[in-house]
């Protein structure tokens, strides 16, 4: 039975994709190609896509959830010295860290961090382009907490602000691992250091880092939301340009069978009637004020890992 050594474990949308894909470049690391399989995220909330009421039974999961049931999803080449995989929600899935602890006790965990306000914003149209969400960016963080409050569902899909409290989740998965098993890396570095960041994970995997860099400052998993234009929002038009999408993205998933090709092909198709989520101006006011929000936050992290993270403290973060 062989189990994984090593798991990314997120934040969702800063960049565990794009980590995922650098690792497979690796001849010594396996990664799961399944992406988000979220074997230890509750199954009620875990890729749904309607509302939930109300919280979750998390004894249910032991019951179906065993370490021979997960070791059978791995099937590793024999040169991989590495073997994992990806899921974006086990930081901060709180159920998820004594999970894995019971099933994989000595596995090494990499979360890759992203400044948590411009996090929350590609989070919260990742949920509009999945259906989750159809409140504007200003008052699904004005409602977060009553939402979170009474719906695990919430927590796990709709927390784009408290998820950027990043202290607190690592604090956590701290009281569960040690800290010599942890990495933490920053997809702002990762993306301006390409090279000298993928050599600190893998040496963090002990492999070897002089390899596996020919995917090093590609980009992977960019928001694909795309949004009606407002000519198209008149009724029976927006419909029929709905059904039009909707029946254009089931025709094209099945012939490429690939997201991104599915994404591009759309982005091309739909350009006169849809906007990319790239293009929609930015509330310059609410993300500051979020910024302003996560300084004390960004304070504990740095102590909890005596680590810098100024690139997660915007203009005003720089000159502090």
């Amino acid at each position: 039975m062989v189990l994984p050594n090593y798991l990314i474990i997120g934040e969702r949308r800063s960049g565990t994709t794009t980590l995922a894909n650098y690792l497979k470049d690796h001849p010594e690391i396996f990664i799961h190609p399944q992406l988000d399989m979220g074997y230890f995220i509750d199954e009620a909330v875990r890729g749904r896509r309607t509302w939930l009421e109300g919280e979750v039974d998390t004894k249910a999961w032991r019951l179906t959830h065993d370490a021979e049931k997960y070791a059978a999803l791995f099937e590793p080449p024999p040169s991989a010295r590495a073997i994992g995989e990806k899921s974006a929600d086990y930081l901060f899935w709180r159920p998820a860290h004594e999970r894995i602890k019971a099933m994989v006790p000595d596995v090494k965990l990499i979360a890759i961090l992203r400044d948590p306000a411009e996090r929350a914003w590609s989070h919260y149209w990742n949920e509009v382009g999945k259906g989750r969400e159809n409140l504007s960016f200003e008052e699904a963080l004005r409602i977060e907490v009553e939402r979170l409050a009474k719906s695990a569902y919430a927590r796990d899909h709709l927390s784009y602000k408290t998820r950027g409290f990043y202290d607190q989740s690592v604090s956590d998965l701290l009281k569960v691992f040690r800290r010599d098993q942890v990495l933490v890396i920053c997809l702002e570095q990762l993306i301006e250091q390409p090279i000298p960041q993928l050599r600190k994970v893998y040496e963090f995997l002990e492999v070897d880092p002089a390899r596996g860099l020919g995917l090093a400052g590609a980009r992977f998993n960019t928001n694909w939301t795309m949004m009606q234009r407002p000519w198209v929002k008149l009724p029976v038009l927006g419909q029929v340009e709905e059904a039009a999408f909707a029946t254009c993205r089931t025709v094209i998933r099945r012939l490429t069978r690939d997201k991104d090709q599915t994404r591009k092909w759309l982005q091309t198709l739909f350009w006169c009637s849809r906007l990319p989520q790239a293009k929609i101006e930015k509330p310059a006011r609410l993300l500051e004020q979020l910024r302003e929000e996560y300084q004390e936050s960004i304070d504990r992290l740095e102590l909890l890992l005596d680590q810098e993270f100024q690139y997660f403290r915007g203009i005003k973060g720089a000159r502090r």
